[in-house]
């Protein structure tokens, strides 16, 4: 079964999400902050794929995708963020567009469920 990491501080976002990829056959493992997945990341031998959330009012999903792909550079990720992108910090951003295309899928909050499959059957395959 394929695990993904899901980065968000609202438990309502989080539930959504869940409640989309569980069906799929994926194993969802939830954390608000990158320092309580963290550790199994690297204990546990990783996850599958990081949907993480970013804002501009925090780097906390841009410094996880720094973390989390030192451990895993291969790492897919579904961005998700209520903002454009032109309003995250500078610095998130240009973490961001470092990233490979092939590993990297957005939505824009509020997404609709398929929107989420699609993105999540997109990278993993």
């Amino acid at each position: 079964m394929k695990s993904v990491l899901v980065l968000d501080d609202d438990l309502l976002v989080v539930r959504y999400i869940r409640a989309v990829l569980e069906p799929l056959g994926l194993k969802v493992v939830a954390a608000n902050n990158v320092a309580a997945p963290y550790g199994g990341f690297v204990r546990d031998g990783g996850f599958d794929l990081l949907v993480v959330d970013i804002g501009p009012w925090n780097s906390s999903g841009a410094e996880a995708i720094s973390l989390l792909r030192e451990a895993n550079p291969k790492l897919p990720i579904v961005i998700m963020s209520a903002t454009s992108a032109a309003a995250w910090r500078s610095r998130d951003a240009e973490r961001i567009s470092e990233l490979p295309a092939e590993l990297v899928s957005y939505l824009w909050k509020p997404f609709p469920p398929d929107a989420l499959r699609a993105a999540v059957r997109r990278i993993l395959g």
